[in-house]
């Protein structure tokens, strides 16, 4: 299984009807997803060697600026 972890800066947060990344699992790019405070996590079950996957996540600006998120990872699980 494979992970990526998205931090998502101060002041945006995903939308709460999620149904963008519901979506995604449903057409089978992503497994399972979830939110742990400021950050978006991804799973997938498999991922061939040297896959790429790009997605679009739309995210919402609750408070306009310029702020940094904590740093995005991925990993095998």
């Amino acid at each position: 299984m494979a992970v990526a972890i998205i931090g998502l800066p101060a002041g945006l947060k995903v939308p709460t009807d999620m149904k963008q990344l519901t979506d995604l699992r449903e057409k089978g790019k992503i497994a399972f997803f979830e939110t742990r405070g400021r950050e978006l996590v991804l799973y997938w079950r498999e991922l061939a060697p040297k896959q790429q996957i790009e997605l679009t996540v739309d995210v919402v600006a609750d408070v306009p600026g310029k702020y940094r998120g904590p740093a995005s990872r991925g990993y095998l699980y």
